[in-house]
């Protein structure tokens, strides 16, 4: 099966169904990661600290990742143009041509690279602060005939 120029036709609808499926699963898995991300933001910060501390992480979260994000998606696809437009005074205008099948390819790559990036300091975050869950003792009778 190769490209074909024109409409896709019959089969259109079932890579349609097939792209909207993968691309579900894909927003589930990232965003169900939110509630841990809260969970263990709320572990390792002393709770008078709490709300300055989420301040600065959504600092964080703007400062490296709505800057440099677009800067560094938009150079790996400059890179990847292989037909510039040209203007008579030597200026070089907008792309024609992008190789695309290497473009998705680093696009994709970059991607997985940086969730694992993520994930990596997700779990360096973990192992390095200490469990903060207050340990239960068991109860001794005494305790349970006053519950009861």
């Amino acid at each position: 099966m190769g490209l074909v120029p024109g409409e896709c036709g019959d089969t259109c609808s079932t890579r349609l169904w097939i792209s909207l499926t993968i691309s579900t699963i894909e927003n589930v898995i990232k965003f169900a990661g939110f509630v841990a991300n809260n969970v263990i933001y709320q572990r390792i910060v002393a709770e008078s600290d709490r709300t300055t501390a989420q301040g600065l992480r959504q600092f964080g979260r703007k400062a490296l990742g709505t800057l440099p994000a677009p800067l560094m998606y938009g150079w790996i696809i400059d890179q990847h143009c292989d037909v510039w437009r040209g203007y008579q005074d030597g200026t070089v205008g907008n792309c024609w041509l992008y190789d695309l099948t290497n473009l998705v390819m680093w696009l994709c790559v970059v991607q997985v690279a940086l969730k694992l990036l993520s994930c990596s300091f997700y779990f360096l975050s973990y192992m390095s602060f200490p469990d903060k869950t207050p340990i239960m003792d068991s109860p001794d009778e005494s305790t349970e005939e006053n519950i009861l």
